[in-house]
């Protein structure tokens, strides 16, 4: 294997392992929400904490990288995200520990996703960095299965809480991948590079960040509901004959073809292309969310074919958006982009499953078929955002050179 893929293998099995406990509390809400007696809003809340926790240390961690060994923030993130997986399962009590908890993880997730695509976007060149920063962040659909499948396979014999076990020890894993097969870096530093300002005057930057706000608010509120909406779809009368089948495991498999959708598009795009890329596959998912919404009330086997395809097309351009801040960003200030890019983003992604929660429970709870249908309807909203803002706004953007 070349030094380069090892690096990148290296830096994307970390990611993976890391994001086992990243929708964790989705992947077991029901039993979450029962066992502490919550209701729908608090349970959007813990499902979107960690996204709270990603926006708020994400300006700090990937800025850094523009000081400091982006190394040092990843292995230092890794460590507090397993410190997260182990506090969720063995001292949470209840919905204010939880939070902290989950907050962590934020942190463990924003050490290591844009601070992990710095390190490609710095130590590799040419060819290599563009296969790079494709292959790595399509890895973000993959590690965001990895709850869903652990909750399947613990399912039935183990209690929620060895859930977030796992998730910790997914962490250390990670910690010791980078700790083994990544090495240091020297951070660019140029006097002047101007930071947040210099990012702000770039219009590339600015459109694809404001693009990320509704791609993750459509994705993040979806998927932080979608075990609990099969599980309301089996409650109904004509598909009782499916209420005993694994929800976490039907929804891991909807995760199987979004990495190698999102690399295929990632390696695809540049410059117009990207932009006329992530509008075409973000107007597609706009079609499956609404699908999503209008079917909930349906048959199951209908409902779930149409998540399988909403899962390909819903991330598909994961990996293509945030190239396109490598693309575009100048290098002195590529960290402070990223932070800018994951802030943005990931505020989006801690609102979308608190919207969608707070709908569900105003609407009358989870028992009630006309509050999935409103509940959903708010995360299919965002998924229109980015062809908006590309159509109006994305014409003409320069690359940088």
């Amino acid at each position: 294997m070349t030094p380069e893929r090892r690096l990148t293998a290296a830096l994307s099995a970390a990611l993976i392992l890391n994001m086992t406990g990243f929708l964790a509390p989705a992947a077991v809400l029901p039993q979450i929400l029962d066992t502490w007696h919550l209701g729908e809003a608090a349970g959007g809340w813990l499902t979107g904490a960690v996204f709270g926790g990603y926006a708020l240390s994400a300006p700090v961690l990937s800025s850094l990288t523009d000081r400091v060994d982006p190394r040092r923030v990843v292995l230092v993130a890794l460590a507090v995200g397993a410190a997260a997986g182990f506090g969720m399962a063995l001292v949470a009590e209840g919905f204010w520990s939880a939070m902290v908890f989950r907050l962590m993880a934020g942190f463990g997730l924003a050490g290591i996703y844009m601070p992990g695509l710095k390190i490609l976007a710095d130590q590799l060149e040419g060819e290599a960095r563009q296969s790079a920063t494709a292959f790595f962040p399509s890895m973000f659909a993959l590690g965001s299965a990895g709850g869903f499948l652990l909750a399947a396979l613990l399912q039935g014999w183990a209690p929620w809480p060895w859930l977030f076990v796992a998730s910790g020890v997914g962490s250390a894993l990670a910690f010791l991948s980078v700790l083994l097969f990544v090495a240091p870096s020297r951070p660019v530093a140029v006097a002047g590079a101007g930071g947040l300002g210099t990012v702000l005057r770039t219009p590339g930057v600015v459109v694809y960040t404001a693009a990320s706000l509704g791609h993750s608010v459509e994705i993040m509120g979806m998927r932080g509901w979608l075990v609990a909406a099969l599980f309301f779809s089996a409650s109904l009368p004509a598909n009782a004959a499916y209420a005993q089948w694994n929800m976490p495991l039907l929804v891991m498999l909807t995760s199987l073809l979004s990495p190698l959708a999102s690399f295929w598009a990632a390696r695809r795009a540049g410059g117009e292309r990207r932009r006329r890329l992530v509008m075409a596959i973000a107007a597609a998912s706009t079609v499956m969310a609404l699908s999503l919404v209008l079917a909930v009330q349906g048959p199951f086997l209908l409902f779930y074919a149409l998540m399988v395809v909403w899962g390909v097309t819903s991330f598909a351009d994961t990996a293509t958006l945030a190239g396109g801040i490598v693309e575009y960003a100048p290098a002195p200030v590529r960290g402070t982009a990223l932070a800018l890019y994951a802030f943005v983003g990931f505020a989006g992604g801690m609102c979308g499953p608190f919207l969608v929660g707070l709908v569900i429970e105003r609407m009358g709870g989870r028992t009630e078929p006309a509050a999935w249908t409103a509940g959903l309807a708010v995360a299919a909203a965002g998924a229109i955002l980015p062809v908006l803002v590309l159509g109006l706004a994305g014409r003409g953007l320069a690359p940088r050179r």
